[in-house]
């Protein structure tokens, strides 16, 4: 069954979209995916669009048709396809697009139209980023390199998205399953804090989009210029960790960290400390010999090539 389709004098973007809607879905829109008409309109980008309530599929009307990756106009789509002569694009674009339109086998008309549209039999088949914004996808790409999860405000700041965006953004995907969620008491100063933390869920569909979503590096550490508040309590000798400075403090601090007994802390030392500082705890007693020896090694070797 085809619509009828109206010619008006004059096409516009309205007309030449309400012609193709009603040429595709005579019988009211359905999901491209699932086949659901449960959908509410939704806009996508510049374009009138679609989500399916059942399966949150987001669609518009040219979704896994021959024109789904079209940037031409859908006047001229439908001027080509119903009235034989494409509107609003340049000569060559129109030739292209004649030879699609002809490549139905039907004459000028809303039979043609249906037929550009009509998808292939059964559900689209889904990409696993389908559907996403480039705020998501940015996310994405961030959280790929932090296995551990990030708090939101760490996410805005390295995505360069505003925290509120970036909820928006974290709630989407964890509506898709590619993130999850996990509400952690680690000590923060010298009381515990919860944080939020958000990071990839490992899926198909996650492993699937994995070649999509790219790598989003952290930006460079600026030059540490004293104890991040994470690692304060590891200093319990009736100190205050927050008046230590480097790299006034860098070998105490130092000693405090690489000898202790947090990975994390270890970690951060090793690669925030300046190096003289590193070289002057590994000639310090208790450094000579053991895996702290190695670990001062190691890290010395390679910040001095590279």
């Amino acid at each position: 069954m085809v619509a009828a389709v109206d010619t008006p004098a004059v096409w516009t973007e309205t007309t030449a979209h309400d012609a193709m809607v009603a040429a595709r879905w005579p019988d009211g829109v359905l999901c491209p995916r699932c086949r659901s008409d449960a959908v509410s309109e939704r806009r996508l980008g510049s374009r009138t669009g679609w989500r399916c309530r059942a399966c949150q599929a987001d669609f518009t009307v040219t979704t896994g048709t021959r024109l789904h990756s079209s940037k031409a106009p859908a006047t001229a789509w439908a001027t080509a396809a119903v009235d034989g002569a494409a509107v609003g694009v340049s000569d060559a674009s129109a030739r292209r697009m004649r030879r699609v339109v002809e490549s139905t086998g039907l004459p000028s008309g809303p039979r043609r139209l249906a037929a550009l549209l009509a998808a292939p039999s059964g559900a689209v088949e889904r990409g696993p980023l389908d559907g996403l914004a480039a705020g998501p996808r940015r996310i994405l790409a961030m959280l790929r390199t932090r296995a551990a999860g990030a708090a939101p405000a760490r996410i805005a700041a390295e995505t360069g998205l505003s925290l509120s965006h970036t909820r928006r953004c974290l709630r989407t995907l964890r509506s898709e399953g590619l993130v999850e969620t996990e509400t952690l008491s680690v000590m923060w100063g010298y009381r515990p804090r919860r944080l939020r933390l958000w990071r990839l869920r490992i899926c198909d569909r996650t492993i699937a989009a994995l070649p999509q979503i790219g790598w989003c590096p952290p930006p460079p550490e600026p030059p540490a210029t004293g104890v991040p508040g994470e690692f304060w309590w590891l200093f319990w000798s009736g100190e205050c960790a927050s008046q230590l400075r480097i790299p006034e403090d860098a070998v105490h601090i130092a000693d405090t960290l690489i000898g202790g007994p947090d990975p994390a802390a270890r970690a951060w030392a090793l690669e925030m400390l300046p190096l003289w500082a590193l070289r002057e705890l590994r000639a310090m007693r208790g450094y000579g010999t053991g895996e702290a020896a190695r670990w001062l090694d190691f890290t010395i070797r390679e910040r001095q090539s590279g």
